[in-house]
């Protein structure tokens, strides 16, 4: 700017400085004035803001200035649309002027469009001082619902006053509480004397809510204290009230003694007794509390003892060495279920088979015997099967099935030989009183109940409805061709023994089951080497038998021939035909005897020789 025109402004602000002093005579118009300020503005030598009426001018600086007074004015506090209508200025030009008034008073806050100075945010720290003073604690999500402002500012600005002008202090991991070194004294003789007076778990929940205790604190507290050793227990369940327990000592003590006493009483423990104690997870704890005795079974649904387990051990060894049955259900305690004693008796048995030569078989999940005491049970029958055999293979059905030309069918087969035991069945009453008079049917035979587990054993059984067991069927030579005995006959044997008949019914259904098939195939084998030995032994007579009875019938043939050829040369027809008739029925009767006898003996067919044919042929 030249010197001249610097000049020239300055005699004007003089001549509008003495205009504005001098009389109403000497003064400027309106017009003028504007035409000043306008001409000061186009040459941009103020710089100067219109207000919302245009009525009046004012600087950026004057404005500024007039901000900060009236942020004092209103007592620290100052809302920027309240500003508007008091200065009478656009909300523009009052926030563009904020940056300068911040820089210059920094003091003065700009947050949530309202400006706050430092004097009301040390009364507001005052004030939160004096509640904490009063309560303990404050909150800092509650201050700034109170206060209105953003909580970051409010955490920074209490963040700065902690320990002057508040005299309290903030949580280690915790900046959303504030409190009172008092408040913390208290809080830590409140937990201490509820978690010394506890006598069994609690929930972390209800001692926080009851005796209103912020959770955090809580645990901190607790942590100190037992790091401490001045109260005695543990906390379980993690860092949430909701989950979280306190154990007592004296609890868990006293837990620790029940244990060991009903242990030591009665050799088992039951994991439904010990959560009616206040034991969570039993199954764990049992493996922790006896992780060194390792004579503890672990079952499904508890733990047993040295006790418990000796005592089975030689019952089981007992019954093995001495070839008998032993059902371990009575030796074990009432509460033990069927599935820990079926896992007990798996367990006993491993270590059994590495001592023992036969091999155990275990029925009904609980009921154990070996493989030697079984074969000796068959062994029982071997008489009976024998007799049996011998009576069968001296039936048609049994050598057309050894020929391979007959049809058997399953009903018949079961009934031959059923007496072998002396022990007759109600089919077969039926049967014989039906063959008095009308013949008849039925099903009211006896029913066995038979696992399904073992019903392969049994495939060879027949129904008991007549009908049913009718059909015929091929009969193969590589299965039994008989069933040696019902599954229900056979339990009906067994119960005679007097080492079974402790025995009870489902087990005793099963060893008949497990029996079945040995006895079948002894019953097989034994028909097969009677009918060997009595082809054998009939052999050499059949031979001779055969041998004469062919001579007979070639000389009978011979003669039959001779008598037909002399009998064609009688004249008289009925003489003749007389004759003919007497020949049928005396040479022709023997002839035919002596074929069908050839024919049956050939055949292994039962056949008295001594008995012929009648003289009436129809």
């Amino acid at each position: 700017m030249s010197g001249s025109t610097w000049e020239e402004v300055k005699k004007l602000a003089a001549d509008f400085q003495k205009a504005q002093l001098s009389s109403a005579v000497q003064r400027l118009s309106e017009r003028n004035c504007v035409e000043v300020i306008n001409k000061l503005v186009s040459l941009k030598l103020v710089d100067i803001l219109y207000t919302i009426d245009g009525k009046e001018y004012i600087t950026r600086t004057h404005l500024a200035r007039e901000i900060v007074d009236e942020l004092i004015s209103q007592g620290g506090k100052a809302n920027l649309t309240d500003l508007v209508y008091i200065l009478n200025v656009d909300y523009s030009h009052i926030e563009d002027r904020l940056p300068e008034v911040t820089r210059l008073h920094p003091g003065v806050k700009f947050v949530n469009g309202q400006l706050l100075d430092k004097p009301y945010i040390d009364g507001l720290a005052l004030e939160v001082n004096e509640v904490l003073q009063r309560s303990g604690q404050v909150y800092i999500p509650e201050l700034v619902k109170q206060f209105d402002l953003p909580g970051d500012f409010v955490l920074e600005q209490i963040t700065q006053r902690v320990g002057t002008l508040i005299d309290g202090r903030f949580e280690k991991d915790d900046k959303s509480r504030i409190f009172t070194d008092d408040f913390i004294l208290q809080m830590k003789a409140k937990v201490r004397g509820i978690l010394s007076a506890a006598t069994r778990p609690v929930s972390v929940a209800s001692l926080v809510n009851h005796y209103n205790i912020p959770e955090r604190q809580f645990f901190n507290i607790a942590d100190e204290l037992l790091a401490m050793k001045r109260i005695s227990g543990s906390l379980i369940g993690g860092r949430q009230a909701s989950k979280a327990n306190f154990i007592p000592s004296i609890f868990t003590q006293m837990q620790q003694e029940w244990v060991d006493n009903f242990y030591k009483q009665n050799g088992y423990l039951e994991y439904s007794s010990l959560r009616q104690v206040g034991i969570g997870e039993p199954e764990s704890y049992v493996k922790k509390h006896f992780a060194e005795d390792a004579s503890v079974v672990f079952l499904p649904n508890c733990a047993v003892g040295k006790s418990v387990t000796t005592q089975v051990e030689a019952c089981v060894d007992d019954a093995l060495s001495s070839n008998q049955f032993i059902d371990i259900m009575p030796l074990l305690p009432s509460v033990i279920s069927m599935e820990d004693a079926s896992k007990l008796l798996k367990k006993i048995l491993i270590e059994a088979s590495q001592s023992s030569s036969s091999k155990p078989v275990v029925f009904g999940e609980t009921c154990v015997t070996n493989e030697k005491h079984l074969e000796d049970l068959t062994k029982l029958f071997e008489k009976a099967i024998q007799e049996k055999a011998n009576m069968i293979v001296t039936t048609p059905q049994y050598i057309q099935f050894q020929s391979g030309q007959g049809l058997v069918t399953p009903a018949k087969a079961s009934r031959i030989g059923s007496e072998a035991f002396g022990v007759k069945s109600k089919k077969e009453d039926r049967r014989k009183r039906a063959s008095e008079g009308k013949a008849g049917g039925g099903t009211q035979g006896r029913e066995t109940k038979t696992k399904a587990t073992k019903k392969k054993y049994m495939k060879g059984r027949g129904d008991d409805s007549e009908s049913e067991g009718e059909q015929p069927c091929v009969e193969s030579k590589t299965s039994p061709f008989f069933q040696f005995l019902p599954a229900s006959d056979l339990i009906e044997e067994l119960r005679k023994d007097e080492f079974l008949q402790e025995l009870s019914d489902d087990i005793l259904e099963e060893v008949a089951s497990y029996l079945l098939r040995p006895l079948n195939l002894m019953y097989e084998e034994a028909a097969k080497k009677a009918y060997e030995a009595l082809v054998s032994k009939s052999s050499g007579n059949r031979k001779l038998i055969t041998t004469d009875l062919s001579d007979r019938i070639q000389r009978k043939l011979e003669n039959f021939k001779l008598y037909e050829k002399g009998l064609n040369a009688v004249l008289d027809t009925d003489l003749r035909l007389q004759l003919d008739k007497f020949l049928v029925k005396s040479y022709g009767v023997e002839l035919y005897n002596n074929l069908v006898q050839y024919c049956a003996i050939d055949n292994m067919i039962e056949i008295d020789l001594n008995r012929d044919l009648t003289t009436e042929v129809s």
